[in-house]
């Protein structure tokens, strides 16, 4: 794996664990206050977690299209 694609890779693994750590406080502070503005905060959380997953299939994709590149850049003709 080229170095770009790994940086990228860590970053959407870091990315995906903030989002999950943000889901997570967000559902016990709902759960705990039973405010319905923490309840509304919650389905807003919830719905970047969702569209998160763009992002990493998308980040996915690029370290794929990435590592193609070297491995072709690196072939002898």
């Amino acid at each position: 794996m080229s170095g770009y694609a790994q940086q990228i890779r860590r970053e959407l693994e870091d990315f995906q664990n903030s989002v999950q750590k943000l889901s997570v406080g967000i559902k016990s502070a709902a759960s705990i206050w039973k405010d319905p503005k923490y309840s509304e905060l919650l389905s807003e959380i919830s719905r970047v977690a969702s569209q998160s997953k763009s992002v990493l299939l998308t980040g996915d994709k690029s370290c794929e299209n990435i590592n193609k590149f070297y491995q072709i850049a690196s072939e002898e003709f």
